[in-house]
């Protein structure tokens, strides 16, 4: 099942809030996101704590119980979703260039010093 972070900050901007959240596999370009809108310098991070084994596989019954129990979840996390591809679609060359490079650079930095 797909996990999501949210919120991470709340924003006033032209006179509305605007909420930005992270999805967990659109991680770096959720980070990049926000680096754009609050104008961070250094976003590079390094993966710590990270689980070596597979979870355990989940019966279909159960997985549909998970489901229906965390429907409204799974709604804001496609809300989510599609709000962070619609920022990302209106990037221009040079921030699509940027984020291609962080991308690059934070795993060439995880290969390097694995698992902090």
């Amino acid at each position: 099942m797909t996990q999501t972070v949210i919120p991470v900050f709340y924003e006033a901007k032209r006179g509305g809030i605007r909420c930005e959240s992270e999805i967990k596999e659109m991680f770096n370009e959720s980070l990049f996101n926000i680096q754009q809108t609050i104008n961070w310098q250094n976003i590079f991070y390094r993966r710590q704590n990270m689980a070596q084994n597979k979870l355990p596989e989940i019966a279909p019954e159960i997985l549909e119980k998970i489901k229906t129990a965390n429907a409204l979840d799974l709604e804001l996390y496609k809300q989510g979703k599609k709000i962070l591809e619609k920022y990302l679609s209106t990037y221009n060359i040079y921030q699509k260039q940027q984020l291609k490079f962080f991308n690059l650079t934070n795993n060439l930095i995880n290969k390097i010093f694995p698992n902090g």
